[in-house]
C-alpha cells in the first residue's frame, strides 16, 4: 500500500540516525516496534481509518507472517502516531470543531479463545486483540502539532504545539491526563519556536532523552531533555545549541544516539537498555 498522509505524520517519530530494523521485517505499513523476530506496524488512510498489524517469524520456517491484530475509526482526523512501545500506541489528530484530540490506544486481549488457524501461527500472533482506546485530551491546543512523543513505559505523552507567537512543550500525564503542563515555553525557550521534530533516544551519556530539532537531518538549533535516571523527571535545564555547541561537549557523535523504537532482545529491555 502507498502510505498515506497520516503514514507520513509518523515517520517523524520514528526518524533518527538509529533505526536499526531489520529490512526484511517490514511489511507495507510504518513499522511502530520492531525486534529480530517481531515487528508492530501501523497502517492509516483517510486520516479516519487506522489499524495494527503484527509480524513474526516462524520458528519452524523462518519466514514471516503477518496478522491483522486491531482496526479502528476516529471521529477526528488521525495526523500524528507514537508508540509507547509494543502495543501501546498515542494517537493525535484534529476535530471537526478544530480542537485537537490526543488518545491513548492500547492493544489487549479480546477474551475470545484463538480460532483454529491460530495454531500454524507463531506464538505471539495467536492472542486475538482489541484497541482499548482513552482520552487523554480533547480541546484547544494552540495551532498546531510539530510532534508527538510517548514515553517508553507509558508513563506520559509530549506534544510539541505550535502557538501564534512562538511554541510549548506540553505534557500530558496518564495518571492524570485532564492536566497538561507546559514543561517548556518559547517565552522562556526562543529556541523552541524554531522546533519542528521531537524524538526519543538512549544516549550513550546522557541516558533516556527527548531531543528537538528545528530540522530532521540538517538542523542548525537542537534542543534535549534529559531523564538520566529513567524515571520520568526532566533534568534541571535542557541542553540548547547548535552542531558545533554539542560536538564541544561530546555529545554529537551520530553512534552515541540509540533509537528507543527498537530493542532485538524483546520487551522490556533490560534495565541497562533503558
Amino acid at each position: 500500500m502507498t502510505p498515506t498522509a497520516p503514514i507520513v505524520a509518523a515517520l517523524a517519530v520514528l526518524s533518527g540516525p538509529h533505526a536499526p530494523a531489520p529490512a526484511e521485517s517490514w511489511g507495507e505499513g510504518v513499522p511502530l516496534w520492531v525486534e529480530d523476530d517481531f515487528a508492530q506496524e501501523l497502517h492509516a488512510v483517510n486520516f479516519r481509518e487506522v489499524w495494527i498489524v503484527d509480524r513474526a517469524r516462524d520458528p519452524a520456517t523462518g519466514e514471516w507472517v503477518e496478522v491483522e491484530r486491531a482496526r479502528a475509526t476516529t471521529s477526528y482526523r488521525a495526523w500524528k502516531f507514537a508508540p509507547a512501545h509494543v502495543d501501546v500506541l498515542g494517537v493525535a489528530g484534529f476535530a471537526p470543531n478544530g480542537d485537537v484530540v490526543i488518545e491513548r490506544w492500547d492493544l489487549v486481549p479480546t477474551g475470545a479463545p484463538p480460532g483454529p488457524e491460530a495454531a500454524d501461527l507463531p506464538e505471539r500472533l495467536r492472542t486475538p486483540k482489541r484497541f482499548d482506546r482513552t482520552t487523554l485530551y480533547r480541546g484547544p491546543l494552540g495551532e498546531g502539532l510539530h510532534g508527538l512523543g510517548f514515553e517508553l513505559h507509558g508513563r506520559y505523552l509530549l506534544a510539541l504545539v505550535k502557538q501564534a507567537d512562538g511554541a510549548q512543550l506540553v505534557r500530558f500525564d496518564s495518571a492524570s491526563p485532564a492536566i497538561p503542563r507546559v514543561v517548556l515555553d518559547s517565552a522562556t525557550l526562543p529556541e523552541l519556536a524554531a522546533m519542528r521534530t521531537l524524538d526519543r533516544f538512549r544516549h550513550r551519556t546522557l541516558g533516556p532523552v527527548w531531543r528537538m530539532q528545528d530540522h530532521p537531518l540538517a538542523y542548525t538549533t537542537r534542543i534535549v531533555l534529559a531523564d538520566r535516571d529513567g524515571e520520568g523527571v526532566f533534568d534541571a535545564e535542557p541542553l540548547v545549541g547548535d552542531g558545533a555547541w554539542f560536538d564541544a561537549r561530546g555529545l554529537a557523535r551520530a553512534e552515541d544516539w540509540d533509537s528507543l523504537t527498537y530493542f532485538p532482545r524483546g520487551w522490556p529491555p533490560a534495565a541497562g537498555e533503558r
